[in-house]
């Protein structure tokens, strides 16, 4: 294994990176570059990176990540997802509040709710976007999971996304639902995916992959961390439109990416918040009904709350792989790093 740093800059909260392969074969990535370490504050920016050399080096670039995956016939792209964090003054909390949902507040004296979900359209590979409001229940919380893990294109028509919320404010439990489109994008249906009837575990941010037997498969972090520590998994075998029941997998971490592997295997690269922290990987050589033990790609990471993660991965063109994620180290700058390995 060789890790290296793909930006590092004091002073900068530098997190949840994203990783994909465009059109062309470079590797893309984007990530937030705040100037506090709060995952809700909105200042600081984004900054997007690209390489040709398969990791090696990155320049910058305008733009958001496009994966290869993601065009249809046309080169048109949609991509539904949640609106995500919205900020108001607040004042405006209790006009929020009375529409059934869930205000948090910001360091910068703000609030922030999540709320709703939009297609995004382009047709100009990803350049320029419109937003297209999508019709979806009442729910107190939305959010979305990377684009990269959570949005596959199953076939020319059917689209489907991940995401995760509260159905009502302020409980302890999340719920996973889909957004899945068999029309290219011109209507919706919402599918509840996830969700424990007892309302102890909590399931939210979602990988979605095809395995190599066809099933859908979904592997979701459970909440609370304390109480439950391990991934859980799900798994359609109808295109997503069921889901069997969520099964604990035993593996200790969060959150997820999955990748199917050009060998066969099935690949789940995650965060571990306990001590040592670090970087973790798992394989499955049955479409997910088992999972091998972890693979640690590193245990060096530092930090109160074990601020580091959200890996995602690709494979390279020689078959070895390059997992990306965010890191604290013992100098406790968060920046973003990778990993070349193998398995």
């Amino acid at each position: 294994m060789r890790h290296t740093i793909v930006y590092r800059e004091e002073g900068t909260y530098a997190c949840f990176p994203t990783l994909s392969r465009n059109p062309n074969g470079a590797l893309h990535t984007r990530f937030a570059t705040r100037v506090v370490a709060s995952h809700i504050d909105p200042r600081g920016g984004h900054l997007s990176l690209a390489s040709r050399d398969e990791g090696q080096t990155w320049q910058p670039i305008n733009g958001d990540p496009v994966h290869a995956t993601w065009p249809d016939a046309s080169g048109h792209i949609t991509i539904p997802a949640a609106n995500g964090w919205r900020y108001a003054p607040a004042e405006q909390r209790e006009a929020i509040e009375a529409r059934g949902v869930e205000v948090r507040n910001v360091p910068d004296g703000s609030v922030a709710y999540a709320e709703g979900c939009v297609a995004r359209r382009s047709v100009d590979g990803g350049v320029t976007w419109t937003q297209t409001p999508i019709d979806t229940p009442p729910k107190a919380l939305v959010m979305n999971f990377h684009d990269v893990a959570s949005v596959p294109r199953w076939d020319e028509n059917t689209i489907m996304r991940a995401v995760y919320g509260r159905p009502v404010p302020n409980v302890r439990f999340y719920e996973v639902w889909l957004l899945r489109t068999e029309d290219n994008g011109s209507t919706w249906e919402w599918i509840t995916m996830a969700s424990d009837p007892e309302g102890l575990v909590g399931l939210g941010e979602t990988s979605l992959v095809q395995a190599g037997n066809g099933d859908l498969i979904a592997m979701m972090r459970a909440e609370p961390v304390r109480e439950h520590p391990h991934l859980h998994l799900t798994r359609s075998r109808d295109a997503g439109r069921t889901w069997s029941p969520p099964v604990n997998t035993g593996i200790s971490g969060h959150p997820p990416h999955l990748l199917q592997l050009s060998g066969g295997e099935l690949l789940c690269t995650y965060g571990y918040r306990l001590d040592p922290m670090g970087i973790r990987a798992v394989v499955s050589r049955d479409c997910g009904h088992t999972w091998s033990d972890p693979i640690v790609l590193r245990d060096d990471g530092y930090g109160k709350g074990g601020n580091l993660g959200y890996p995602i991965t690709v494979q390279l063109d020689d078959g070895s792989l390059f997992t990306l994620y965010y890191f604290t180290g013992a100098d406790e700058v968060t920046c973003v790093a990778g990993t070349f390995w193998e398995v």
